[in-house]
């Protein structure tokens, strides 16, 4: 295992050189691989479905994420290495973002492609430790953002993006994705 880790590791480093695109590697691990501190954060959700733990390596650091299905809908907590909690993420569907943001987001990437499908869309929850274990009744003290993988065609190349857009839809930062783990979308 550690030779596989070791090459996807060398391949990440000179695709990361070639092409400055965002690459994940996600791992599944078994959940006392996972840092304390961020098994205590989901163990006091109380999630009644499977948690499935991963570690995920990008170009410059390393996290730990949980994910499961809670009441129809697809969590991914993320942790740092520590086990600090570092957002949770929510998948939803196009029409459950508001028609002005969707509006916003339409605009931005309508400018940025010749034609485009969106694959995954995720709402993005930022904060304190305390306000994220309140979130299925509270958002108040939140920061929410969206985040949404896409496939698309820029100068008759298509490719896999990560586009990151604010509340209110304003663009905050784009990525090339590169799946080359199925493991990322599993839950």
């Amino acid at each position: 295992m550690k030779i596989i880790s070791s090459l996807l590791f060398l391949l990440f480093i000179s695709f990361y050189s070639y092409s400055q695109s965002k690459l994940e590697i996600e791992e599944r691990i078994k959940k006392g691989e996972a840092p304390p501190l961020a098994q205590k954060f989901i163990d006091s959700l109380h999630f009644s479905s499977k948690i499935k733990w991963f570690v995920e390596q990008d170009y410059d650091r390393k996290t730990y994420e949980a994910k499961t299905k809670s009441e129809g809908k697809k969590y991914s907590i993320e942790f740092d290495t520590l086990g600090k909690i570092e957002d949770i993420e929510v998948e939803i569907k196009w029409h459950q973002i508001p028609i002005a943001v969707r509006k916003n987001i339409c605009q931005r990437l309508n400018a940025d492609f010749e034609k485009h499908k969106i694959k995954k869309i995720q709402t993005q929850y930022s904060g304190s430790s305390a306000d994220l274990l309140n979130l299925k009744t509270s958002i108040e003290n939140l920061i929410i953002k969206y985040e949404i993988v896409l496939k698309g065609q820029k100068k008759s190349q298509i490719l896999f993006y990560e586009y990151l857009f604010s509340k209110e839809g304003e663009f905050e930062e784009e990525s090339q994705f590169d799946f080359r783990n199925t493991d990322h979308l599993e839950y």
